[in-house]
């Protein structure tokens, strides 16, 4: 989103959408994400075949990347911010959309990610705001704009707008939500978030400027509307996956890219890390110095298997050899040894988001 409507010579009268950042699956539709366009349905058995996906006519505007899917309904939320007015869906098992409401915000910002809990949705908005106008002045899209602080709006997850319970904290910025859950009249949320931004940082202004990503825990209290917020690491940490049958409900175990060695760049990880919620402590696979591991994915041992119970799937590559491995882990026990290593014979790109599809 960084470079927004910007595009080479050769394909300027292609579509700007990139469909790059997520995929999802959901009522049998394989969905590529970018929050700048609308989805794109793949041919999963086919990966050349594409076309734009509208819901069965019933959407015609960019969808975020990061939707979620209700385990236990198996719903779809999600919203659309780039656009005139912010809205909030939610599509039934089948992929019909069934909710659809405006919400009014107090800014317009970069809004990639959001959590959900059995009940409702939780939006947080940080204040790296975004205005078409800026391009039209020949400034950029974004800008950081930390006297708005960050605000998190708490909607019933069929709620409207005039439900939104509405929480304020400092400035700060996150991309990436691990998961959220409701406990005795409380949501919990944990994300990554950069809270050593400074005030006069540029948005995008210098690629060599890199931010510590820390795993960060808010307990909203939706009595009193009151919040509290708890670093619960130092280690650099982003890309957080959990097992997915607990989306949204009481969970233990997280995954994440993690950084070890600290003479590497806080956007480049070597390392996986199981963090566990309840103990509040972790364990690391360190790769070595010579590796670079991209965002882990959990598949269950079996469908029935406890929370946790599987294995973790990564890229990792080898940048003396340059080729990628994909390398796969015990859920359980990442500081292990690998379970299974597949040596590739070419380097696998860089990419951000994935999931596993099953063969059921």
């Amino acid at each position: 989103m960084r470079d927004f409507m910007v595009r080479d010579e050769s394909v300027k009268n292609s579509s700007h959408n990139t469909a790059n950042t997520n995929v999802i699956w959901h009522h049998n539709k394989l969905l590529a994400l970018n929050e700048g366009g609308q989805p794109v349905s793949l041919d999963i058995n086919d990966l050349t075949q594409c076309q734009v996906y509208t819901f069965n006519q019933s959407f015609d505007r960019s969808m975020m990347a990061h939707p979620k899917i209700d385990p236990q309904t198996g719903e779809l939320i999600f919203y659309s911010y780039f656009g005139p007015e912010f809205m909030y869906y939610v599509a039934d098992y089948n992929g019909k959309i069934v909710h659809q409401e405006k919400i009014n915000l107090p800014f317009q910002c970069l809004m990639h990610d959001f959590a959900i809990t059995e009940n409702f949705s939780i939006i947080p908005l940080f204040p790296l705001t975004w205005d078409y106008r800026r391009l039209m002045n020949g400034e950029a899209i974004f800008k950081w704009e930390p006297n708005l602080n960050t605000r998190f709006a708490i909607i019933p997850k069929h709620g409207k707008d005039q439900d939104v319970i509405w929480f304020e904290d400092e400035a700060m910025l996150g991309m990436h939500t691990v998961n959220a859950r409701e406990i005795d009249g409380k949501i919990i949320l944990e994300m990554i978030g950069m809270n050593d931004i400074p005030i006069d940082a540029i948005a995008f202004g210098d690629d060599r400027i890199i931010y510590t990503n820390s795993l960060i825990r808010w307990t909203f209290d939706l009595k009193d509307k009151s919040l509290t917020k708890e670093k619960l690491e130092q280690m650099n940490m982003e890309f957080p996956r959990i097992d997915e049958r607990f989306i949204g409900r009481n969970y233990q175990h997280a995954f994440l890219n993690g950084t070890t060695n600290k003479e590497l760049p806080h956007c480049f990880f070597d390392s996986i890390v199981h963090y566990n919620m309840k103990k509040n402590e972790k364990r690391v696979h360190y790769f070595g110095d010579d590796a670079l591991a991209v965002e882990p994915i959990f598949v269950p041992r079996t469908k029935n298997s406890n929370e946790g119970d599987g294995y973790i799937l990564s890229y990792v590559y080898r940048k003396s050899l340059n080729r990628s491995d994909l390398v796969i882990l015990d859920a359980k026990h990442v500081d292990d040894s690998p379970v299974a290593i597949i040596q590739l014979p070419h380097r696998v790109p860089f990419g951000f988001h994935g999931c596993w599809v099953n063969n059921e």
